[in-house]
């Protein structure tokens, strides 16, 4: 499945990846507390949306460290468990 001149991630997609992560953590932070304090529904399922994307930006950059240190499966499981857990979000937002 995966050969010796297979592409192994650089750093700084990492790093994008794990800032993105946190960024959107913050900005479902927010928009969870402004939902709270509005009673907005609809900013409340924005605020999921955004954890959902956090959980994604962070996970990924997880299977990219094992990748990067010679774990590719690591990779492959997360993806796998990041495509389960957007599905669960799409069935818990309708």
């Amino acid at each position: 499945m995966f050969k010796e001149d297979d592409v192994v991630p650089n750093a700084i997609t990492i790093i994008v990846s794990l800032i993105s992560g946190l960024v959107m953590l913050i900005v479902f932070a927010v928009n969870q507390r402004l939902a709270k304090r509005t009673k907005s529904s609809s900013l409340n399922s924005a605020a999921k949306d955004n954890l959902s994307d956090s959980l994604v930006s962070i996970g990924t950059a997880i299977g990219l460290i094992f990748t990067q240190i010679g774990f590719p499966i690591v990779d492959i499981i997360l993806a796998t468990l990041l495509g389960l857990l957007i599905v669960l979000y799409w069935f818990w937002y309708f």
